[in-house]
């Protein structure tokens, strides 16, 4: 199918020649800190800061109780794939608490 730049998208490499600032995503999912996780009503919910990040505070949302299985790991990568039951991504702002509230009812 098409690229981006089909898409009207534009590469990071042409962004910067038109001096549109742009910063390249950190994809070290092995630099993080845990900062709050728990399983409630079949989900759960894991507070999370990437360092490294643009964006540094999530709140992930998993299927079931994984809560061992994520303070085990040593990569959480917090971009939806078809080998993790991540089901929501949030930015750790209150409008991102109050959507993980109204999930969570």
């Amino acid at each position: 199918m098409g690229s981006f730049a089909s898409a009207g998208m534009r590469s990071a490499a042409a962004c910067s020649s038109l001096g549109i600032g742009f910063k390249e995503a950190s994809n070290d999912y092995s630099n993080y800190i845990i900062q709050n996780i728990y399983y409630e009503n079949g989900y759960t919910i894991l507070y999370i800061k990437y360092p490294d990040s643009e964006n540094p505070n999530k709140i992930l949302v998993f299927v079931g109780d994984c809560v061992v299985k994520l303070k085990n790991k040593n990569k959480i990568d917090p971009h939806f794939n078809k080998d993790d039951n991540l089901i929501a991504r949030f930015s750790n702002t209150e409008d991102g608490v109050s959507a993980l509230g109204r999930l969570l009812r």
